[in-house]
């Protein structure tokens, strides 16, 4: 009786630890699989808020012409730094916080720390729950990553791709300023001016010939080299319709933008913001409260009710140059 008794608790241990040991294993690959589910997790919602992010900031850009993302961020980390392009190694200081709150019902993951600096103008500190962009390749990043799994390997991961994106994006504008056709931006100076090349990896250089940087100013240079086709008149109308021009100095040439001139016609009003009466070529500036009556290219004012009802006024062009273009003004 004793011995079947013995050999019955001796079946009972080995059963227990048979199980415990299962069990121990099942829990272990439970485990182990739900290590993987997270990992899984993490770079699916970094994927989806990367791919949410590209088609509202692209949005946003074709609509305005510039990027949702005005403050700076200062502080990078190294590790992020892997993941960078050549253009992004070369313009660190173009790195800005994505503007979220422009954006109608987005839903992302990450990106909290958000609310921790969306009334800031520069970023100092590291903040890893951070969706940043870069201004120039509109490439975005998750400043501190999220952990994930590749092969047997774990990895942080700050955006969808795990190597350097080096493909090139012809942007047409920057900040709402056109790119001229032929043209790519680059990056911009130490004046934090927009500087385009012909070369589209071509790194700034201010003894170059064929770079030009962005002047945000209605004032133009004088004896300046024009290409076929350009005049300072135009090269002036480019510069007040555009507020600014892009300029070399080191060969004195310029690039103006296309522009729009409103002209008055017979019978309206100048004011501060139309007072401009153009014919062909020239332009002559009407002074605020006269009204274009009629105009005379030979100098002569018209019939005898026009010379006594008209009041003249002679144009001049914008380099202090008279010509016979004399519209006929009265008050």
């Amino acid at each position: 009786m004793n011995k079947n008794l013995k050999n019955q608790k001796g079946i009972t241990l080995i059963s227990l630890t048979i199980t415990v040991i299962i069990l121990t294993l099942i829990t272990g690959i439970i485990i182990y699989n739900a290590r993987d589910s997270i990992y899984i997790r993490n770079y699916t919602y970094l994927e989806n808020d990367i791919q949410n992010l590209r088609d509202k900031i692209s949005n946003f850009y074709n609509e305005y012409g510039s990027i949702p993302a005005k403050t700076q961020v200062t502080r990078i980390s190294s590790e992020i730094e892997t993941v960078f392009n050549d253009i992004e190694k070369q313009n660190l200081g173009e790195f800005y916080v994505i503007d979220l709150q422009v954006f109608d019902g987005l839903t992302l993951h990450y990106g909290q720390d958000y609310e921790k600096v969306k009334n800031s103008d520069v970023v100092n500190e590291y903040y890893p729950d951070l969706y940043i962009i870069n201004r120039v390749t509109h490439n975005i990043f998750l400043l501190g990553g999220t952990r994930a799994k590749e092969g047997n390997e774990i990895k942080t991961y700050y955006t969808d791709y795990s190597a350097p994106n080096n493909d090139f994006v012809d942007f047409r504008y920057i900040d709402g300023i056109k790119i001229p056709d032929g043209y790519y931006y680059i990056g911009r100076n130490d004046e934090n001016k927009i500087v385009i090349s012909t070369n589209q990896t071509d790194t700034i250089d201010n003894t170059s010939n064929t770079q030009y940087v962005w002047q945000p100013t209605t004032e133009t240079p004088e004896n300046v080299n024009f290409a076929e086709g350009q005049t300072q008149l135009k090269l002036e109308q480019s510069a007040k319709y555009n507020n600014g021009y892009y300029y070399n100095s080191n060969t004195n040439t310029v690039i103006y933008l296309p522009f729009e001139i409103t002209t008055l016609h017979p019978g309206e009003t100048a004011t501060a913001e139309n007072n401009q009466y153009v014919d062909g070529d020239k332009i002559s500036i009407i002074p605020e409260g006269f009204t274009v009556s009629d105009v005379d290219r030979g100098g002569n004012y018209g019939d005898s009710s026009a010379r006594t009802s008209n009041r003249e006024y002679d144009s001049t062009t914008n380099n202090g140059d008279s010509f016979s273009f004399r519209p006929i003004l009265y008050l």
